[in-house]
């Protein structure tokens, strides 16, 4: 049977600059009284790290500790959850939106 709703939960925070283990847990405070209550959850662009001319200085390696977060993220909420970071990989280093889903599969997107 389909959803007769769809709830989405748009989520805004202050970011402590170039501090993405900060900010994940702040946004793991803020989202946990969403659990069951939410159908998709949209993080801002560059929630971990806020948006940086040094991008080199936060960016994570493509499976790391952010998209861990993000998929135990939507398990631990049943949700997808949404948003970007930076990433860096063969040798170049992206804006990465992810699209994590609640059984742990999750697809991105490289913004150009």
């Amino acid at each position: 049977m389909i959803a007769a709703t769809l709830t989405i939960t748009l989520v805004q925070s202050e970011l402590v600059w170039h501090e993405p283990a900060i900010n994940r847990g702040r946004f793991a405070e803020r989202l946990a009284p969403l659990a069951g209550r939410s159908d998709l959850i949209v993080l801002p662009e560059t929630f971990t790290s806020g948006f940086t001319m040094a991008a080199d200085a936060v960016a994570e390696p493509p499976d790391g500790p952010t998209l861990e977060w993000l998929q135990r993220t939507a398990e631990r909420l049943s949700a997808a959850v949404t948003g970007s970071y930076l990433v860096r990989e063969a040798g170049a280093t992206y804006n990465r939106l992810v699209w994590a889903r609640p059984d742990g599969s999750y697809e991105t997107y490289d913004k150009r």
